[in-house]
């Protein structure tokens, strides 16, 4: 009985070892379809991401994008004025550290800084993923420009694009731009969602995220947060529960 019990740990083990190894393997080639093909389930529709479309209004991405430029600006500069100190909306400083149980047999690891004023702002983050023994990891770092909006309290849109690094023996890169959007109906917690989209070595390469947010006793400076994430490379997603802190100024 103990011999099977051990046979089942160790075949479980090794099955979930292979993760980072597919992982990598996505990120390098052929598992994935190529950014330009990508096309939407429900339209068959496919979008050239090298065409003249890509210049006007015809994706809803790039209309939303243009209407928060158009009718956010205004409000997030006014809003800047009276902003209350340590709440998420556009912050100066925002510190976000993480810990996320993958499906399988790996733990990550993430910290993230932000630091800008009103619309603008950097912000970097680094992220590891470990196997069970500790010493196979892979790790993720990228940085991004954010043009962010906030007309209120209760509502912010963050617009990205950056640069995304994978390491493991190799460096695999590649532009990723996104979004954020953050809902906070009350003084004590909130609701964000962030989504990252890429494109390394012709892999798609997409990383999305949500999460409730609560704030200790409200906003001022210090919250708790817990949800999901899922980070995809070609045909192989890193997926699981995380949980961490935020500081915020």
């Amino acid at each position: 009985m103990i011999r099977l019990a051990l046979a089942v740990l160790f075949i479980a083990s090794g099955t979930h070892a292979q993760k980072l190894d597919e992982f990598t393997e996505s990120l390098k080639s052929g598992k994935g379809k190529p950014l330009s093909t990508v096309s939407s389930a429900s339209s068959k529709t496919s979008f050239d991401l090298s065409s003249d479309r890509w210049d006007s209004c015809d994706t809803l991405a790039l209309c939303i994008l243009q209407l928060t430029i158009e009718l956010g600006t205004v409000p997030t500069l006014e809003y800047t004025e009276f902003r209350p100190q340590g709440h998420p909306t556009i912050p100066i400083i925002r510190v976000d550290g993480g810990y996320q149980r993958i499906v399988g047999n790996i733990d990550a690891f993430s910290f993230r800084g932000e630091m800008g004023y009103s619309l603008i702002a950097l912000a970097v983050e680094y992220m590891e993923f470990r196997e069970a023994n500790q010493q196979d990891r892979l790790t993720s770092t990228y940085w991004e420009a954010l043009y962010r909006t906030a007309p209120s309290p209760h509502f912010r849109l963050d617009w990205a694009i950056g640069y995304r690094l994978f390491t493991r023996e190799e460096n695999f890169g590649g532009v990723q731009t996104g979004a954020s959007l953050g809902i906070y109906p009350a003084k004590t917690w909130g609701l964000e969602v962030d989504g990252r989209w890429g494109s390394i070595n012709e892999q798609v390469l997409s990383d999305y995220r949500g999460r409730l947010i609560i704030a200790i006793p409200s906003w001022k400076a210090f919250a708790i947060r817990g949800g999901y994430r899922a980070v995809r490379a070609g045909n192989v997603t890193l997926h699981g529960p995380e949980f961490g802190i935020t500081l915020v100024y």
